[in-house]
């Protein structure tokens, strides 16, 4: 089985992507200075489920993972997408940019991670969840709660659970119903988190063993464990 994964392209709020700007240039991208509604953040600030559509750039990023599955031996039968704003464009391009129809399918449980008033506040959740080494978030009194709300007890300042979130992104992997063969994921960073963290990714369409980068797709197999264990069983069988 072959599942693609892609991350939604940028909007304002995520990192400045430098990747592929020469690809984007080819796709007719200009580099030109931005107006400051289409600046991107300096730093990947925590956008959760605040909703947010792409910038000019993002959009070109998209075209760019729908021409790299066009040129691909493989072709997907559909994407399932996070319904946030940024999510379904990047799914809407990559779907546009294909010789052949492709189903979008919507599922809210690869919805970003909410970060309740961390997104809010437009704070960083990496440097607040390694507030040790970067001693700059602590401000004042109520900085010190939101790093130890986020920490232990992130439903206090309207943040989920991080058990939750994982909760929801394995009963979609789970989901009978779904047919991931020769399917794309698009969703957020939160999401791909996710799937590095519990190794169902096992290779890049790009470069390997490199940070999974927007505009770029990787292949996934949530299936792998359970093959490996059914590989195992047989082997100790046929032992017997």
């Amino acid at each position: 089985m072959r599942t693609f994964f892609a991350m939604h392209c940028i909007t304002r709020r995520n990192k400045d992507d430098a990747t592929f700007n020469r690809d984007l240039e080819r796709l007719g991208y200009d580099e030109a200075p931005l107006p400051d509604n289409q600046m991107p953040s300096k730093i990947d600030i925590a956008q959760g489920q605040i909703d947010e559509p792409l910038i000019e750039k993002g959009k070109y990023q998209a075209m760019f993972i729908g021409e790299q599955m066009r040129n691909s031996p493989n072709k997907i039968k559909r994407i399932y997408v996070a319904k946030q704003q940024r999510c379904l464009q990047t799914a809407q391009i990559v779907a546009n940019e294909l010789d052949y129809p492709v189903q979008i399918v919507v599922d809210d449980r690869l919805d970003a991670r909410s970060y309740g008033d961390i997104a809010k506040k437009g704070m960083d959740s990496d440097k607040l969840k390694h507030f040790y080494k970067y001693p700059e978030v602590l401000t004042d009194i109520e900085s010190l709660k939101m790093i130890a709300f986020y920490l232990l007890a992130p439903e206090k300042i309207g943040a989920e659970p991080k058990g939750d979130f994982k909760a929801r992104i394995k009963s979609f992997l789970h989901d009978e119903s779904y047919d991931f063969n020769d399917a794309m994921i698009i969703a957020g960073s939160d999401v791909w988190k996710f799937f590095k963290d519990e190794n169902y990714f096992y290779a890049y369409k790009n470069e390997e063993n490199s940070e999974l980068k927007r505009g770029q797709i990787a292949v996934i197999d949530f299936e792998r464990e359970k093959e490996v264990k059914t590989i195992k069983s047989k082997e100790q069988e046929k032992t017997k």
